[in-house]
């Protein structure tokens, strides 16, 4: 199980980077507010839109 303390601004933010994933609109993402494993960690930035080149 995760702990919020587990999932700080700054990892969520590099996990995002990485994964070309945007945080815009991320609260209506299904996974929003339930992410309590890895698995919805990954859940959660699959269902988040791909992040647009620049």
């Amino acid at each position: 199980m995760l702990d919020q303390d587990d999932l700080d601004l700054d990892l969520v933010e590099e996990i995002a980077q990485r994964t070309s994933r945007s945080f815009d609109g991320y609260e209506s993402n299904p996974y929003y507010g339930k992410v309590t494993t890895a698995r919805n960690l990954v859940l959660f930035f699959n269902h988040q839109a791909r992040a647009s080149a620049t």
